[in-house]
């Protein structure tokens, strides 16, 4: 079994080099995108990691603001060259803020007793009871949401929407939303890029869409032949409540609750400026 592990990062380049050599082996690849913005992070992550024939950086880089449609062009990004270097049998979605919980090998034997399945968080919308604010996640899609500088006029444009009634539609489309980070086959990557390639359209709906990756892929894959295969679950353990942080900055007093889900195969988020005794503690459980 091929895995590719699909890196979204802008910051700590020793913690991604860390990460990215946790991954690859003699089949396994790491391809990584660094924020067009963050020039120093991609040089030195390339110099820890240059030696690696398992590990490419892409050089055709987005600027990705948070909730920003570059979200969703730097995933495609990563999914597309990923998709043409190698036959890969399963791809992830993680971000350079991630650890694995397990092995890559213990990943290869869950991937093998559930294969054919999707791992994608995701429940149909409007779901009021996660996303009451968003009107259970429609106002993402209803209202424009600029990007970049002209994130500033958002707000303007959002009052004369409510002033006016006019808001995109959005009855054309039976949307879902959940995490961005996935798990998902070669067939279903597959049938994602070939799609998009016949239907534009599909993804320049999601221009003016706040947060768009925490609904793209998740909106393509429920609509799609393959929807019966997609298990509700990215297998991720994501601390959402306790904070400081939202989602929370693990550390050391978290390790019980992290391990707590014995399926989980990743966990974030995780920065060695804050607490790096964690990530020692768990790279060393995994490498037992």
């Amino acid at each position: 079994m091929k895995l590719a592990f699909l890196i979204l990062a802008h910051k700590n380049p020793h913690q991604i080099a860390r990460l990215a050599r946790a991954l690859t082996g003699e089949d396994d690849y790491v391809f990584i995108h660094i924020d067009k913005r963050a020039t120093e992070v991609n040089k030195t992550a390339d110099d820890y990691l240059s030696a690696d024939p398992l590990v490419y950086f892409l050089s055709d880089r987005f600027a990705v603001d948070w909730g920003s449609y570059n979200q969703i062009k730097a995933t495609l990004a990563l999914l597309k060259t990923a998709y043409e270097t190698e036959k890969f049998d399963y791809f992830f979605l993680i971000s350079g803020q991630d650890i694995p919980l397990k092995s890559v090998a213990q990943m290869k034997l869950f991937l093998e007793q559930h294969k054919g399945k999707e791992f994608l968080h995701h429940s149909q919308l409007p779901d009021m009871e996660k996303w009451k604010g968003d009107n259970g996640g429609l106002n993402r899609m209803q209202y424009f949401w600029m990007n970049g500088k002209l994130g500033k006029y958002s707000g303007y444009i959002h009052l004369l929407q409510k002033k006016t009634g006019w808001l995109r539609s959005v009855n054309q489309m039976n949307l879902f939303g959940g995490a961005n980070w996935f798990n998902l086959s070669n067939k279903a990557v597959s049938f994602m890029l070939t799609y998009l390639n016949e239907n534009p359209e599909f993804l320049k709906r999601f221009k003016f869409t706040r947060c768009a990756d925490e609904i793209f892929t998740q909106t393509l894959l429920m609509n799609s032949p393959l929807a019966a295969n997609v298990v509700n679950d990215c297998l991720r353990y994501v601390n959402w409540v306790d904070g400081p942080e939202y989602p929370k900055t693990l550390r050391k007093e978290d390790v019980e609750k992290i391990f707590s889900n014995p399926n989980n195969l990743f966990a974030r988020k995780f920065d060695e400026t804050v607490d790096k005794e964690i990530i020692e503690m768990i790279y060393n459980k995994i490498e037992e």
